[in-house]
């Protein structure tokens, strides 16, 4: 059996996947301090910041010429908005719901930044020509996993976010017109299932493969 000698376009690719995992730590650190404080102007405030979805909540039928050959149906236009609260004191922003959506918020980035790592150790043992050994079987699992995870978390991220508008402007009559609904920004991410069972399926591709190369070394 031949040996695989690794090539050009493995070591390009693994050197790209090592500068964008340390490009993904950086913005993972600068978002995660800069999205809640501002060390150069005033670092005595913090800041809760996302997008919610927005639609009317009373619905009206739109004209007839308007929708072409339908007639008498009601349309949800649905738009987004970007809405960043400021606080003075640690005591304002320490409440139970700024808290839940900031641990979810900077779990969900954790978790794309976990995956890049692992990505980038692949590509590592890739150009090192371990392909097909146990370490990289785990980390495809691994990596199926984190995609899988996902959806849960940023459909709940999101869901809190929409939750904690609604809990800071419900004093505040003049800050949303009447009629108008906040929502999540974002329904559940179903695609980012089918990829994960996609890699799943990727991984058994390399459980196969440690089988032959496990065994192709013990005839060895």
């Amino acid at each position: 059996m031949k040996v695989l000698k690794d090539t050009k376009l493995i070591h390009y690719l693994a050197a790209g996947i090592n500068i964008f995992f340390y490009m993904h730590l950086l913005i993972f650190v600068f978002l995660l301090i800069f999205d809640h404080v501002n060390p150069f102007d005033d670092p005595t405030k913090f800041t809760i910041r996302g997008r919610v979805g927005i639609f009317e909540r009373n619905l009206t039928a739109l004209p007839d010429d308007s929708v072409g050959e339908f007639l008498n149906e009601n349309f949800l236009i649905r738009k987004s908005g970007f809405i960043r609260f400021d606080y003075t004191s640690v005591g304002e922003v320490l409440t139970l719901n700024n808290f839940s959506y900031f641990m979810l918020d900077s779990f969900c980035k954790f978790l794309w930044l976990v995956m890049t790592f692992q990505i980038r150790q692949v590509f590592r043992s890739t150009i090192r020509l371990k392909i097909f050994d146990s370490d990289n079987l785990k980390r495809v699992r691994f990596i199926s996993g984190v995609l899988f995870l996902i959806p849960f978390v940023q459909y709940f991220t999101h869901k809190m976010f929409a939750f904690v508008v609604r809990q800071e402007i419900v004093s505040d009559e003049n800050f949303i017109p009447e009629g108008v609904f906040i929502v999540p920004i974002r329904d559940f991410n179903e695609p980012l299932i089918a990829i994960a069972l996609l890699v799943l399926a990727i991984g058994e591709i390399f459980r196969y493969g440690v089988q032959l190369q496990t065994q192709n070394d013990l005839t060895i």
